[in-house]
Formats: C-alpha cells, sequence, structure tokens
C-alpha cells in the first residue's frame, strides 16, 4: 500500500475539483428559505369548519376558498393535507391510551344480577 502524501492532493486534475465560487453559490441557496405563513385565527376557524364538513376538498372549492381567505391554493392544499395527518396521528395516539389504560385499568366482567335467581341475604 501506498502512502497518502500531501504532493498527490497538490497533483489533482485542477478540472474536476470545485472552484470557490462554485461552493459559495451553492452555499448561498441553500440559505435561501421561504418565509413560513402564519395563518390568522379566523383562517384557521374557516379552514378547521371546512375540515369538519369534509376532510378532501375539491380543487374548484380549494380555489374559492383560497381566494375568499386570501391564500394561495397551495396553502390551502398544505393545509388540508397536514391537518389529515394531525387527525391521523390524534386518532392512533387516541387508540393506544386507550390501549394502555385498559392494561393498567382492566374492567371487571359486568355482573347482571337478573340472571341470578333471587338473592335473600341482600
Amino acid at each position: 500500500m501506498g502512502s497518502f502524501l500531501v504532493e498527490d492532493l497538490l497533483k489533482e486534475d485542477p478540472k474536476k475539483a470545485e472552484k470557490p465560487q462554485q461552493k459559495l453559490q451553492k452555499w448561498h441557496t441553500a440559505e435561501i428559505k421561504r418565509q413560513r405563513y402564519t395563518f390568522s385565527a379566523a383562517q384557521v376557524h374557516c379552514l378547521e369548519m371546512v375540515f369538519v364538513r369534509n376532510r378532501y376538498i375539491s380543487p374548484e372549492k380549494r380555489l374559492e376558498l383560497a381566494r375568499w381567505l386570501g391564500l394561495t391554493e397551495q396553502q390551502v392544499k398544505i393545509w388540508f393535507q397536514n391537518r389529515r395527518y394531525k387527525a391521523k396521528l390524534k386518532m392512533e395516539n387516541d387508540k393506544t391510551t386507550e390501549l394502555i389504560h385498559e392494561l393498567y385499568h382492566p374492567h371487571p366482567p359486568h355482573q347482571h344480577w337478573s340472571v341470578y335467581p333471587a338473592f335473600p341475604f341482600l
């Protein structure tokens, strides 16, 4: 096995090496992010009201709702996707909580006194 020398690095093909300008451009574009939009309470309330009625919304209704709320179609679409995912997680969490509760707090079997003959000593 040969040893790794600094000279080997210096002999590297300059065409394959990234130029500092390219690295800077990659770094610069990675930093640029879209700002996150915060929905107003009124917008969330309206979106929730529509979601309660229908978890999926047609493209026509989505466009109408977006215009009415002053949002983009994309924002409404993503809001519905996120809300469905949130509902799914809550449902799974509720099921898990219920199972854990049943494990640690088992219910005794229901006893119906009507099945037993009259017991005079009660």
